[in-house]
């Protein structure tokens, strides 16, 4: 389930702010329960007008009204349910490092590790409790997993004991992701090399073991391109110059 969709018989006031309650609700219960949601598509009917939404972490899109008893209209709806069709899956709101292991039962996330070169490596890490989850419609959306960094034998595995502690949220940043002041990555790892030479300390405080910004590969001609995770990546440059006033946040 990528979006929410909302049908109401009547096309008065009252409809629309019945049918966007309700969207607004379907939406907030998705990002609860789908842990790999970055932003989420919504539409609502009334009578013969189509209202579509896209829901950031802090925004909510109103998307042209297509009047399907229109040749417009209906050539507008075509063209967004073939582009639902045919994109790309972070197209339509998934997170491409968040994938779900049927087999085990379990998620299996993949985290971005800085090696110090400028070089960004990924390890994958297998969560198996949810601790925080994003039920909320705006802010940070936090997701917070207990996870261990080696795949069980199967499950119900006795090794599979939870380990490592994984945040997955959206915070502000001023500018650019690059900018933020309040970092909590280079917190950990000022505390991780504060204490390399203090072995009696290990338990008592958190240990690095990777993270960053979040990218996402996206094609660009013929070949793909590593474009980073933020709230003006989701909609789109041009959009995002209209909403300026919007606080940029960015998927760590």
């Amino acid at each position: 389930m990528f979006g929410i969709i909302e049908a109401k018989v009547a096309s008065s006031e009252a409809s629309k702010a019945s049918a966007l309650l309700q969207v607004h609700q379907y939406t907030k219960n998705a990002y609860g329960i789908q842990h790999n949601r970055r932003f989420s598509w919504a539409m609502t009917a009334m009578r013969t007008d189509i209202q579509a939404y896209v829901f950031g972490p802090n925004l909510v899109l109103e998307l042209i009204l297509m009047d399907v008893m229109t040749c417009t209209g209906c050539k507008e709806l075509i063209q967004l349910l073939v582009y639902w069709l045919f994109c790309e899956l972070h197209s339509l709101g998934y997170d491409p490092m968040v994938q779900f292991n049927h087999a085990l039962g379990c998620i299996e996330i993949d985290i971005p590790i800085d090696d110090g070169d400028d070089k960004l490596l990924i390890s994958m890490y297998y969560p198996y409790n949810v601790v925080v989850a994003a039920d909320h419609l705006f802010g940070q959306h936090m997701r917070c997993f207990l996870a261990i960094a080696s795949l069980p034998a199967y499950t119900g595995d006795p090794e599979f004991k939870e380990s490592i502690i994984i945040k997955d949220a959206w915070p502000e940043a001023p500018e650019k992701a690059k900018d933020i002041n309040r970092d909590e990555i280079q917190y950990l790892q000022q505390i991780k090399e504060g204490l390399n030479n203090y072995p009696e300390f290990d338990g008592l405080y958190p240990n690095y073991e990777g993270g960053g910004h979040v990218c996402i590969q996206r094609l660009k001609s013929d070949y793909a391109v590593a474009v980073e995770d933020t709230t003006e990546s989701i909609v789109g440059d041009n959009i995002w110059s209209q909403i300026s006033n919007t606080a940029l946040q960015v998927h760590k």
